[in-house]
């Protein structure tokens, strides 16, 4: 990836790994991870998040965002310049009649398992 640095060196008894994004947004961005008992696990932690990278064009942390805050921030900021108005009006009426039971979760805590669940809930509901 292109004007990406990235580093894996060794801090006292354990490994670590850097990836520098460089100014975005005016705003240095950086991850940094350590506590890799070998470079090779180091490399190998450096690999995925590189790939995750590659694959989505961004990486996600665990920060405390919630699936409400998520939802709020791209119905303002993304759905107007790439979503017709009638599917911003079906977005919202998804999100009421079936999505505000998992508003307040956090989104890191939102896993295949919880989609699952929230399904299962779903269909229990309409029989």
């Amino acid at each position: 990836m292109r004007g990406l640095n990235r580093s894996v060196r060794k801090k006292g008894e354990s490994w670590s790994f850097r990836l520098d994004f460089g100014k975005i947004d005016g705003k240095r961005k950086q991850i940094e991870r350590s506590g890799f008992k070998t470079e090779k696990e180091a490399n190998a932690a450096l690999s995925e998040v590189l790939n995750e990278i590659y694959k989505t064009g961004v990486f996600t942390e665990n920060k405390k965002v919630t699936f409400q805050q998520a939802y709020d921030e791209f119905l303002e900021n993304e759905a107007p310049n790439t979503r017709k108005f009638t599917t911003i009006v079906r977005y919202k009426s998804l999100y009421k009649n079936h999505f505000q039971d998992i508003a307040p979760r956090y989104l890191f805590n939102i896993t295949d398992k919880t989609i699952q669940e929230f399904i299962n809930t779903k269909q229990r509901r309409v029989r």
